[in-house]
């Protein structure tokens, strides 16, 4: 540019002098292709965490005793006999109790006895931890188990205190 006078103006801006510096890749360095060694590490991490977790249970809930999956969590009561662990819904095997909502006539009167089972059932076992070891699937998708908290048997505990029956030929 010039001005008025014909004269050369200096710019305002001072011309820098970049040097050239060649871009790395985030996927090579030192000659490495890091996209190969994912090619060939990623599988094999999958297949070896794979073998791994072959000695875990299938819901992933528990831990395996003896081939056997032990389903161990905080419970929620559904009814009587049965129960529910990490959102998985297991029967108290051998044993027979009234449903949530059925009745039963003791000394002339009605009286919600399957409400109270399922009561009794949780005041027992609220909010504590519960193990149960599954033998087996019943015909409506739930888990058969024999269910212990501490050393106390919920199965046996419930034909005890009167509030369910024991199935003939089990247990």
């Amino acid at each position: 540019m010039q001005d008025w006078r014909g004269r050369r103006r200096p710019s305002k801006r001072p011309s820098v002098v970049v040097p050239f510096v060649p871009r790395r890749s985030l996927w090579r360095v030192d000659g490495i292709d890091f996209r190969l060694m994912l090619a060939f590490i990623l599988p094999l991490a999958f297949v070896v965490g794979g073998m791994l977790a072959r000695d875990v249970a299938s819901d992933g809930t528990g831990i395996v005793e003896n081939g056997e999956a032990a389903i161990v969590g905080v419970v929620s009561v559904i009814d009587g006999d049965t129960i529910e662990i990490h959102c998985r819904r297991i029967r108290l095997e051998g044993i027979d109790a009234p449903e949530s909502k059925q009745t039963c006539i003791r000394d002339g009167a009605t009286e919600r006895c399957g409400q109270r089972a399922a009561f009794h059932l949780s005041d027992r076992i609220s909010r504590l931890v519960v193990s149960c070891e599954s033998t087996g699937i019943d015909c409506y998708g739930r888990t058969l188990a024999i269910c212990n908290e501490g050393c106390d048997d919920l199965n046996g505990m419930m034909v005890r205190d009167g509030h369910g029956g024991r199935l003939p030929g089990v247990l």
